[in-house]
């Protein structure tokens, strides 16, 4: 990828600056941030910004992409961490319920708990899509 600018080619300093900013914009576009979010961060023009963004526009969305994927393991892992504390919690309260003598003990609570978890889990679980 060229990208056309003005300066010392050979200015090291610069050059490492214009490659933090392309690397920022790349970032904070996939993020989904607005232009005008990004020239007041990166100290660029809009117009500049715009022009790098149609010419990383692959690298945006592949970031993007990288982004939401994350985003979606994230969550299936706290999905899946929810669904384990539920079923812990109903294993523990339906095994107290299996000690305990009804005649002695009041079983309203555990019951209404037990029934409660046994939701909770049941809204965790998803549909299966084919």
């Amino acid at each position: 990828m060229r990208f056309s600018f003005k300066g010392e080619i050979g200015n090291e300093k610069w050059v490492g600056c214009f490659k933090k900013r392309v690397a920022l914009t790349i970032g904070l576009r996939a993020e989904g941030r607005s232009f005008d979010d990004i020239v007041e961060k990166l100290q660029v023009s809009k117009p500049t910004l715009i022009a790098w963004s149609r010419k990383l526009g692959k690298k945006i969305q592949f970031a993007r992409t990288l982004r939401l994927d994350a985003l979606f393991e994230r969550y299936a892992v706290a999905k899946a961490k929810r669904i384990e504390t539920f079923g812990k919690r109903l294993e523990a309260i339906l095994t107290k319920l299996d000690r305990r003598e009804l005649s002695l003990v009041k079983t309203e609570t555990l019951l209404v708990l037990a029934l409660k978890y046994g939701e909770a889990m049941k809204s965790e679980q998803e549909k299966l899509e084919l």
